[in-house]
């Protein structure tokens, strides 16, 4: 049985199934950003992003009032282990059609805020060129003009002048 795996393995076939697999490699450990995540000028950072163009929420005002001590909280939280996702509040948007949000709370938007502001420049090149969503530059402008530019490509290159 265990040659049988080992085989397995090296010819990448997955023993359970039989299939094919496909083995990525390992992706790279961001070291020592621990430090830097849980400083307070990167909290600091993460609030003012998670507070753009919602400060006159009641929430974000009340967390606004107590800032400092808020964020100290937050940051021996975040420090000793603590801290837990806190509950999502629910909501319902009718433009351009009805759905239901599920929104995480304001703490949570600034730790996510703040993590992303430590990792993202260090795994912004690991994307595919033509990853878009939740890039800095590369949002839904960006992706649009992309697909009118291959459009516009298939469209001067092919011989009847149709795409199709």
């Amino acid at each position: 049985m265990q040659n049988n795996r080992r085989s397995c393995a090296a010819s990448r076939v997955s023993p359970e199934c039989g299939a094919r697999a496909f083995f990525l490699p390992m992706p790279k450990t961001l070291k020592n950003i621990w430090d830097e995540f849980v400083s307070y000028d990167n909290l600091l950072y993460g609030y003012r992003e998670a507070a753009r163009g919602k400060r006159h929420f009641p929430s974000i005002a009340a967390f606004t009032l107590h800032l400092e001590e808020r964020l100290y909280d937050l940051k021996e939280r975040l420090q000793s282990g603590n801290w837990h996702p806190g509950a999502y509040r629910c909501f319902e948007v009718l433009e351009p059609k009805k759905r239901i949000i599920h929104a995480p709370c304001f703490d949570d938007r600034v730790v996510h805020h703040a993590l992303v502001h430590v990792i993202g420049p260090r795994i912004k090149n690991s994307f595919i060129r033509h990853s878009y969503a939740c890039l800095v530059g590369r949002g839904t402008h960006a992706a649009s003009f992309y697909l009118w530019r291959m459009l516009k490509s298939a469209l001067d290159t092919s011989p009847n002048g149709k795409a199709y």
